[in-house]
């Protein structure tokens, strides 16, 4: 099955390519349960690329050169204790994102992007009594309403920038 998405320059992460996390949600979509993607090369802004499923996989095309490659895959969380939204608040005040930022305008955690443009996840170290001796970020978020779509409150390829950016 073969079918087309366009990643919008919104959703950059370097600022000529897509945001990784945001179009391997886009790509994922097209699958059904768990995958993992695997980026090939940087994602083509603003130009329509290639979605081919088959056999329980999917790849994104520009032309003839593959972009990312999805997978079905097997989910092995293991939850670490919650921090509060408050700690988490305190915690991106020092993110390093505001002061030596690779990519400051990537959708996700670009420092230059304004509120409902870009998701603006800014995670921080949290103080060593409240991640137990290991190195442990946290981020405050609150989606923006624009990336709600048919009741639902935020739409999986956001959640997957969300999950795969942050700094």
């Amino acid at each position: 099955m073969s079918s087309t998405i366009t990643i919008s320059r919104r959703f950059c992460g370097p600022p000529d390519s897509g945001n990784g996390g945001y179009s391997s949600g886009l790509l994922a979509s097209h699958l059904p349960g768990a995958c993992q993607c695997t980026l090939r090369k940087p994602i083509p802004l603003e130009r329509e690329l290639q979605v081919e499923t088959e056999d329980g996989a999917a790849r994104l095309l520009d032309g003839a050169e593959l972009v990312i490659a999805a997978e079905k895959a097997q989910l092995d969380i293991q939850a670490r204790p919650a921090v509060s939204f408050r700690e988490a608040e305190a915690a991106a005040t020092a993110s390093p994102a505001f002061t030596n930022h690779p990519f400051p305008t990537c959708f996700t955690c670009g420092p230059e992007r304004k509120q409902g443009d870009g998701l603006r996840i800014f995670p921080g170290r949290l103080p060593e009594e409240k991640s137990g001796g290991d190195s442990m970020f946290a981020a405050a978020w609150v989606p923006d309403a624009s990336l709600a779509q048919s009741g639902v409150a935020v739409r999986p390829e956001f959640v997957w920038a969300a999950m795969d950016c942050p700094t």
